[in-house]
């Protein structure tokens, strides 16, 4: 074992080991304290471990923000994922999702409040990711009303699809950003909003089946 630079002893690691724990303490820095009060000698003091070997996996704080954003979302995603009924109607699985991103971001609120922040969301690399992140989001969207659909859509009927799942990303992510900055709407008006908004653009999409529309109206799984 060598000393870092709090004497304290570090442990020996693997770099992918290394990385996934220095973005385990920023998680706990950034949950408790502001974006601007998180201080990267803090983070290194929390983690045992060098200024230097932080600074060599993050070279700023930016960076380092942006990496615990990544883990969070996919904690969110996979969250999200689990607690999304396959057997519920489209509406049900489209309010447990928004429901699952409020959730999250309930669980994280200095993060969030970061995340919508003008100095970090204007940052390349954040927009990067978040258009990463949306254009993941909407494809599986796509597929989904695709397969109620029973066939993909023609042109120019998919382009209007993915134009419309994308958009509504963008409504999700507008949703949030009000709620977290004042949160007077109670989770579940804002996760039947969301969900509503969705289904009445793609049943009128002119290439979703009779059959599809009825699906997507539908508010409660019909008695078998």
């Amino acid at each position: 074992m060598s000393s870092s630079d709090h004497g304290v002893q570090r442990r020996r690691l693997s770099p992918d080991q290394r990385r996934a724990e220095l973005i385990g303490v920023g998680i706990e820095q950034f949950t408790t304290s502001t974006y601007d009060d998180v201080r990267m000698d803090e983070v290194a003091r929390a983690a045992s471990v060098s200024r230097a070997l932080l600074y060599r996996y993050f070279p700023d704080k930016r960076t380092l923000f942006i990496a615990v954003v990544d883990e969070v979302s996919d904690r969110m995603l996979e969250k999200t994922a689990a607690g999304i009924d396959p057997m519920a109607t489209p509406f049900q699985q489209a309010r447990a999702a928004v429901l699952g991103y409020l959730e999250a971001y309930e669980q994280y609120p200095t993060v969030a409040r970061a995340i919508f922040s003008d100095t970090v969301a204007s940052d390349p690399r954040m927009v990067e990711r978040d258009h990463a992140e949306r254009q993941q989001l909407s494809s599986i969207v796509v597929r989904q009303i695709e397969s109620i659909n029973g066939r993909r859509l023609d042109p120019p009927d998919d382009r209007r699809l993915s134009m419309v799942a994308t958009a509504w990303m963008g409504f999700i992510e507008q949703a949030i950003h009000d709620w977290v900055h004042d949160p007077v709407l109670d989770r579940a008006v804002i996760a039947d909003t969301c969900a509503d908004v969705l289904l009445d653009a793609v049943v009128r999409i002119p290439g979703i089946s009779d059959s599809a529309k009825r699906t997507m109206i539908a508010r409660d799984v019909e008695p078998r």
